[in-house]
C-alpha cells in the first residue's frame, strides 16, 4: 500500500499546548466503494440503483439525525445521515459509497517498537505561538 494511502487518527485525546501528539496510523481505502462507516475521514457519494452512471458527490459525514415530516396524515420522524452538501434517508444507506481522504505525514514522526491497536505509533510537536527575543 501506498504512504498516500493512510490517516492519522488522534490516540485518546493526548494534548499539548491543545494540540493532539500522538497519533496511530491507519490504511485508508481511496477506491470508490460502498459505505460502511461514517466519519470525517472520507468523501461520500450517493449512486442510484435506477441510474448507475449518475454519482451525486455528498461532501464529508456532519451527523446522524431525524428529519421530521411536513404532512399532517405522516407525522414521523425519519432518521437521517447529514452531509455537507445534503441528507439521504437512512433507508437509502444502501446506496452511499465513499473514499478515503488521506493524510500528509510530512510533520508526523514514527516512535519505533510502539503500536496502538496493531498500528504504528507516531508524534507531532506543535508548533508554538510563543516567541522569543
Amino acid at each position: 500500500m501506498n504512504t498516500n494511502t493512510f490517516i492519522y487518527i488522534n490516540i485518546d485525546n493526548i494534548l499539548y499546548q491543545g494540540k493532539p501528539i500522538f497519533y496511530y496510523r491507519k490504511p485508508i481505502n481511496t477506491q470508490l466503494h460502498k459505505a460502511t462507516e461514517f466519519n470525517n475521514y472520507y468523501e461520500y457519494y450517493y449512486k442510484d440503483k435506477d441510474k448507475e452512471d449518475e454519482i451525486r458527490y455528498l461532501g464529508k459525514f456532519t451527523t446522524f439525525g431525524k428529519c421530521r415530516s411536513t404532512f399532517y396524515y405522516d407525522d414521523y420522524d425519519y432518521p437521517i445521515i447529514g452531509f455537507e452538501k445534503e441528507n439521504i434517508f437512512e433507508n437509502k444507506k444502501d446506496n452511499i459509497y465513499c473514499k478515503g481522504i488521506p493524510d500528509s505525514d510530512s510533520d508526523k514522526t514514527i516512535i519505533n517498537d510502539m503500536e496502538y491497536e496493531g498500528f504504528p505509533v507516531y508524534y507531532t510537536i506543535p508548533h508554538s505561538k510563543n516567541t522569543y527575543k
